[in-house]
């Protein structure tokens, strides 16, 4: 008989949990059943659902690029394109406005995340999923139209509402619709989208005017939306609304034609289950601090969220092209940043294959580590510019530099902290706890890029980035000395240590324990239910 595995929305098997709402009940196989494997052509049909799904967090990437060339451009009072008064002289936008107009899509991420989580449940994935693509739509057009500043803000507020949607629709249709042997592979699209799509607008823009520019990245949430258009429903979802007939169609055009009826039998049993669940079954917001357990499980995520947007990627991605053309790079700061871009790219696809082969401790120290090598090295070209030498001679390190820098970050801080996120909570606490850290990490990487650029001006940019070297030296510091190391543990003995339980010394979980985990995990949670000191 199948396994029942309880997990929230969007979160299975590597997917980003990006949504605190309902709990989806997932069928889990304990063996292959023959009748039930799609073919090639099921795994076709998966693959590409997962690409277009995608295609949106491609388009959110080039929302998070898009104020490194816009900056330049819109802070110099020659090339600015804003027209406040129609006099016909170009007016600059203060680095004050541009900070905010760099960080305010963050801010609104959140809303838009839980906006979309529910009108995902009440419409459907597929209706939600094209919704998605107006607001995206709407902020290229504004950005290619307005003369003024205030539409350039709404601009960038649809686009974070854009971005924050896409962090749930993405990951919870591919969830709904992809099989257990592909459904971790698939999960790595959304980062690796999100990461080209920040290339694509760096790309863009070497070959275009800033007019241009959002006209030619307009085509994505367009291609998004029409290809969305071809694709069914989520079984998941219309079992859970009681459309039989219409699940036994999606399920069997997703699985490539292959017998569908035990699997939609395993999906409906779960809907039932899901139905029958009480409010009981999930802890308060109070319960995430007065248990020893959870209370420590969501300290280390939150120091490891805050560590991974203090560490400065995103401001220095937002940012990208005017440090390299303060650092005296020899190479031209558009295709320097582009190089940055395609490495970071990269490096996200290649980190899927190492977060299961190496423990997650080691990828985060030597990240952090590396990182801060890295801003070291950079901020030195900026102090010794400011004590008038000339750097030309080594024009490249700035380039190596920022290279390695988000290299080291693709490779472990990125991906990592959400990983064990996804690792150290009972299914009771998984869903609340996983939206505290998103909104913290939200609200991080607002504070960091919103204040990049006044920090810059009290320390200098040198004195900036070796304050992010410093956030990541304490970050490899906490991590050495404080963090619970997660790979290759069962979520029992995960939530154990957490709890201050004797354990066994590690080893790798078995089969049999892995199958045992989410009817464990409820029941570890509660023998740690009595609140306890520190």
């Amino acid at each position: 008989m199948p396994r029942l595995t309880k997990m929230a929305a969007g979160q299975q098997d590597g997917l980003l949990e990006g949504s605190p709402y309902k709990t989806t009940i997932v069928p889990v196989q304990e063996a292959p059943q023959p009748q039930q494997q799609s073919g090639r052509s099921g795994k076709r049909r998966q693959y590409a659902t997962a690409i277009i799904l995608n295609i949106a967090a491609l388009a959110a990437g080039t929302v998070m690029g898009w104020p490194s060339p816009a900056g330049p451009v819109l802070t110099n009072a020659t090339l600015s394109p804003l027209d406040n008064d129609a006099d016909g002289v170009g007016e600059p936008v203060s680095p004050e406005h541009m900070s905010w107009l760099a960080s305010v899509n963050f801010l609104i991420g959140l809303p838009g995340t839980l906006l979309f989580g529910a009108l995902a449940d009440r419409l459907g994935r597929r209706v939600a999923g094209l919704v998605v693509a107006v607001p995206y739509a709407l902020s290229w057009i504004f950005i290619a139209t307005t003369d003024s500043l205030l539409p350039l803000y709404a601009a960038r507020l649809l686009g974070g509402i854009a971005s924050g949607a896409t962090l749930v629709i993405s990951p919870l249709y591919i969830a709904e619709t992809a099989e257990d042997a592909h459904r971790g592979a698939l999960g790595t699209f959304l980062a690796v989208g999100i990461n080209s799509g920040i290339f694509v607008s760096f790309a863009v823009s070497s070959f275009t005017t800033y007019r241009a520019m959002p006209l030619v990245l307009l085509l994505l949430p367009a291609v998004y939306f029409l290809c969305l258009l071809k694709l069914p429903e989520t079984p998941v979802y219309l079992v859970k609304r009681g459309r039989t007939a219409a699940a036994r169609h999606s399920l069997a055009w997703y699985r490539g034609g292959a017998a569908v009826d035990a699997e939609l039998e395993t999906l409906q049993a779960a809907a039932k289950r899901e139905d029958s669940s009480s409010d009981s079954d999930t802890v308060s917001f109070g319960e995430l601090f007065t248990h020893r357990g959870t209370r420590r499980a969501l300290i280390q995520s939150l120091v490891l969220l805050a560590n991974q947007q203090f560490c400065g990627v995103i401001a220095v991605l937002n940012y990208t092209e005017m440090i390299f053309h303060e650092a005296g790079s020899s190479l031209s700061p558009t295709a320097a940043a582009m190089i940055v871009a395609a490495l970071q790219a990269v490096a996200t696809y290649l980190s899927s294959f190492l977060i299961d082969r190496t423990g997650r401790k080691t990828l985060l120290i030597v990240s952090n580590v590396l990182m801060a090598t890295c801003l070291i090295t950079l901020g030195g070209c900026f102090f010794a510019q400011n004590l008038g030498h000339d750097i030309s001679a080594v024009g490249w390190l700035p380039v190596l530099a920022m290279s390695l820098y988000v290299v080291a970050f693709a490779m472990g801080l990125g991906p990592v902290p959400l990983v064990m996120l996804s690792e150290t909570y009972s299914a009771r606490a998984r869903s609340l706890a996983t939206a505290v850290g998103i909104g913290c990490q939200t609200l991080c990487a607002f504070v960091s890029t919103k204040f990049f650029l006044n920090l810059q001006s009290l320390l200098g940019m040198h004195g900036c980035l070796w304050l992010f070297a410093g956030c990541c030296l304490a970050g490899a510091a906490f991590v050495a000395l404080a963090a619970i190391e997660t790979k290759g543990k069962t979520l029992e003995r995960i939530l154990a240590e957490f709890h201050g339980d004797l354990v066994l010394p590690s080893r790798t979980a078995t089969p049999d324990e892995e199958a045992r985990e989410d009817d464990d995990d409820d029941e570890v949670f509660r023998r740690n239910d009595a609140p306890q000191a520190p």
